[in-house]
């Protein structure tokens, strides 16, 4: 990642890693039912986001209602927060996310704006902690 200080991790028995958030199927249409889905994660090891990252081609169609860590909204307003400030394109998004115990639960909560089903995209990039703890 541009402008990310990967040496301050050394010897820290951190990692810059990824974790996916997908929906294991596509969103139903805006108005539908179903069409607002929690999808839940669990990294099998701790893991505090630093940055997320919708692309656009799915962005467009979403509205991330809220993200938590082990229950804890990540997310300052209750407010939905359009997808597409999460896109790619975007530079100053990063974000201090709470750390998540191994197997903890990350749930990114979205909302189809759109006349069709689509599929729900996301990466979560942050430092990993490979002592597994």
């Amino acid at each position: 990642m541009p402008g990310r200080n990967l040496s301050a991790l050394a010897g820290s028995g951190k990692k810059w890693q990824p974790i996916g958030v997908n929906s294991a199927a596509a969103v139903p249409l805006a108005g539908a039912a179903g069409s607002t889905q929690t999808i839940k994660v669990q990294p099998p090891k701790g893991f505090a986001g630093r940055k997320i990252i919708i692309p656009s081609s799915v962005g467009q169609f979403f509205l991330v209602n809220f993200i938590k860590v082990a229950n804890q909204p990540q997310i300052a307003s209750g407010d939905p927060i359009h997808a597409l400030s999460f896109a790619e394109t975007v530079k100053d998004n990063d974000l201090e996310m709470d750390r998540v115990s191994p197997n903890g639960p990350i749930e990114v909560n979205v909302t189809n704006l759109d006349g069709a089903a689509h599929f729900f995209y996301m990466t979560i990039f942050g430092d990993q902690d490979d002592s597994g703890n």
